[in-house]
């Protein structure tokens, strides 16, 4: 699902079932040019691998519904291994490297900052950000 590139770039699944962080993330990353579909759940996510291309999954782990993020970084490597996963999740001490290393490109600890995300995502899709934080506002913009 990789290749065609959104008006201003690179092309994001966010998938967080939290309104209000799927909100702030969507909403930093689109201010540093990434395309971003954000999704509720995993099911959702999973529709829009199938509909639009995608560079970049973002996925929390425990997404409410059927579906957990895990599942949805194994779908989206078997739709395509081009496609960069990056996991997020608070409990990152139950699962070893060895879970992780089939199913995803990086993980990222909850809470972090939104500078921590854009620095990951620009990361996995060779795009380094720029922006700096200062200590107040990272402070502000945590997830």
């Amino acid at each position: 699902m990789s290749g065609k590139r959104g008006a201003h770039g690179f092309n994001v699944i966010l998938a967080e079932d939290n309104s209000r962080i799927r909100e702030l993330e969507s909403e930093a990353l689109g201010r540093l040019g990434y395309d971003v579909s954000a999704a509720a759940s995993a099911d959702e996510a999973l529709q829009l691998l199938n509909q639009v291309s995608c560079d970049l999954l973002i996925a929390d782990i425990h997404l409410e519904g059927p579906l957990t993020g895990v599942e949805l970084a194994k779908a989206a490597k078997k739709l395509s291994r081009d496609i960069k996963v990056l996991l997020v999740g608070g409990d990152l001490d139950h699962f070893s490297r060895r879970d992780f290393r089939d199913i995803c490109d990086a993980v990222l600890r909850k809470p972090f900052a939104l500078e921590q995300l854009e620095h990951e995502a620009g990361a996995l899709v060779g795009r380094p950000t720029t922006r700096h934080l200062t200590r107040s506002s990272a402070a502000r913009e945590t997830t």
